[in-house]
């Protein structure tokens, strides 16, 4: 019976999904692969196997662009790696490619922050 019902909910969504436009559908696929990145990447960096956390975060990044968490994740890793002008400079990254776009000033603000912190560990 619960498998019934899960295929019947998964038909469901693929059936809402198809009547969306092809904009959408790849604007959702995308963050749905870069989403998946990240929590990959998440659990490399808490083993702090930070080699593979820097890959899975840039794949994060080129799946989806616009979305500075993964910069900050990005910068988080050399910030722990103690390379500090590498933090800052993706930082300054994830700032740029949400320029003139709507963002989320929590977002911003922690990749401000992290910029800081960074700058304040070169004095």
């Amino acid at each position: 019976m619960a498998k019934k019902q899960e295929e019947d909910a998964k038909k469901k969504k693929e059936a809402e999904f198809a009547g969306l436009p092809e904009e959408e559908r790849v604007r959702i696929t995308a963050t749905k692969e870069a989403e998946a990145f990240k929590a990959e990447g998440n659990d490399f960096y808490k083993q702090k196997d930070f080699e593979n956390a820097l890959k899975l975060y840039q794949q994060a990044i080129d799946a989806k662009p616009e979305e500075i968490t993964y910069y900050t994740n990005k910068a988080a890793v050399y910030f722990e790696m103690k390379n500090y002008e590498e933090c800052i400079k993706w930082c300054d990254n994830g700032i740029e490619a949400v320029k003139g776009k709507g963002y989320d000033y929590v977002k911003m603000a922690k990749a401000l922050a992290r910029k800081g912190n960074a700058q304040l560990q070169l004095k």
